[in-house]
């Protein structure tokens, strides 16, 4: 590396304030944001051991074996439970930063774990008693291994990348997504390289090996995705339409920022960079199996959160590349701009973090609020249906008189419906498009007709509307 290349790669202080801006993001609000129902299933799984909730946990253990290690040793809380994750949010950064320097240089990884410290996305599951964060951890790791094997042919890397890609499936089934990527990218270069036999390329003997080392850990995992399909196809209605992953994306990968991807592909494009195709695959090939998936399964925008490491990985060649480009002799103007224009992407990044914090409150329903309210409102013999009857279950201390509001929403009058002697029914329901009940007709009918809105509890965010909405339905002799 000579002396002007040296100018251009950041000192590790740069580092340093990254992975402090990481920890504060993650750290901050982290035991006072609102716990929600599939963390409590993390915390019941991790404390019973038992996977009464299918065998989509069932096969995917790990997280909840270490959030029952730190339950054991640290307390039964939340915060407890969502310590897994911040460690594995915490380590991304600084992990994504070293690692990938040896693949795109130091400043454009330094620039993408920037972007990966102040991404919204993954706080939000850095903050969460659940699996995704781990995940995305662990298919890093695997990539890093990928690419240790793919280019400098390091026999370690075809171990260590189906290794950790096996760990991360037994987090969580979505990591299959980028197995699969992973595959596609290899068996697509393994035709070109038939077709064309371009000189200079890895040859199919190197090919072979490292599908060899990647159809090794979908072997292993082929009994657990064959176990979970045929119970999902089965017993699980699938709830999360296409339009909702798309724009949950959207909300979570701001324009600009995907901008700034799409234009670091354009560099390693011109670079001649074959792993560019790679990191095409890792993008493209999850969403068309995610979006797949959601038509017969349970499948959420946050399958696709570990695609969050390409595109900050992408950002970062994209901002380097452009200060490179600015050579030693251009004009101080022309250097300030390119740099702010680097600034701006972090910046936006920075402004829908601040919101997170505040305004949107962790992406968080407010069942906090609403359960104290429901506490200083509720009268002996009053009955409580919530749409998150566990969430309202544990802040009140007790599930007496509390039940899931599912359970009866096809028609809220029907003799069904339990009913406590001399008692009310409180509804806490979730909201659709502001104003109009997340419920069948039958069930809106009833409230409109029997019960009086109490209270609203606002929550919206990108194409999610999470308001709560408190109802309350008086004894028959009261109305």
């Amino acid at each position: 590396m000579d002396a002007a290349e040296r100018e251009r790669v950041p000192s590790w202080w740069w580092l340093v304030a990254v992975v402090l801006v990481a920890a504060a993001a993650r750290l901050l609000h982290i035991a006072s944001f609102d716990v929600w129902t599939d963390e409590l299933h993390t915390m019941q799984i991790a404390r019973s051991g038992e996977y009464s909730f299918g065998p989509a946990y069932k096969t995917a253990p790990l997280n909840f074996i270490l959030t029952a290690w730190a339950m054991r040793a640290f307390g039964d809380q939340v915060v407890v439970a969502r310590a897994i994750p911040l460690i594995a949010g915490l380590l991304t950064v600084p992990l994504f930063a070293l690692l990938f320097a040896r693949w795109v240089g130091r400043r454009a990884a330094l620039i993408g774990a920037a972007v990966l410290a102040l991404s919204t996305w993954h706080v939000y599951w850095s903050q969460n008693a659940r699996h995704f964060a781990l995940t995305t951890l662990l298919v890093m790791i695997g990539l890093h291994g990928f690419l240790a094997y793919w280019k400098e042919h390091r026999w370690w890397g075809a171990v260590l990348a189906p290794a950790a890609l096996l760990a991360a499936l037994f987090t969580h089934s979505s990591a299959g997504f980028y197995l699969a990527a992973m595959m596609a990218f290899v068996g697509g270069s393994l035709l070109w390289s038939l077709l064309r036999s371009p000189a200079g390329g890895p040859s199919p003997r190197h090919h072979l090996l490292a599908l060899s080392a990647l159809t090794i850990a979908l072997v292993v995992y082929l009994p657990a995705y064959l176990s979970v399909g045929k119970y999902l196809l089965g017993n699980v209605a699938p709830w999360n339409p296409a339009w909702n992953i798309v724009g949950s994306l959207a909300f979570y990968v701001p324009s600009a920022l995907a901008v700034f991807a799409v234009a670091g592909l354009a560099f390693l494009a011109a670079e001649r960079d074959s792993t560019g195709w790679l990191y095409a695959s890792c993008l493209v090939v999850p969403i068309l199996l995610l979006t797949f998936a959601s038509n017969f399964t349970t499948a959420s925008a946050a399958y696709y959160l570990p695609s969050l490491l390409i595109i900050a990985l992408l950002a970062g060649v994209a901002g380097d590349r452009l200060l490179r480009a600015v050579p030693a002799s251009g004009s101080a103007a022309t250097r300030l701009a390119v740099a702010l224009v680097v600034a701006a992407v972090l910046a936006g990044e920075a402004m829908e973090l601040a919101l997170y914090h505040t305004y949107y409150r962790g992406l968080k329903p407010r069942w906090a609020d609403a359960s104290h309210y429901l506490e200083s409102h509720r009268q002996p013999g009053d009955l409580i249906l919530a749409a998150e009857a566990d969430v309202v279950a544990y802040y009140l201390g007790s599930h007496d008189g509390i039940g899931w509001v599912d359970k009866y929403t096809q028609d809220l009058s029907s003799p069904g419906v339990p009913r406590r002697p001399g008692g009310g029914v409180w509804y806490a329901v979730y909201t659709s498009t502001g104003s109009v009940l997340a419920l069948p007709e039958s069930a809106t009918r009833h409230l409109e007709a029997k019960a009086v809105l109490k209270r609203v509890f606002q929550m919206s965010y990108g194409p999610k509307d999470r308001t709560i909405a408190l109802f309350y339905e008086a004894p028959a002799v009261d109305r």
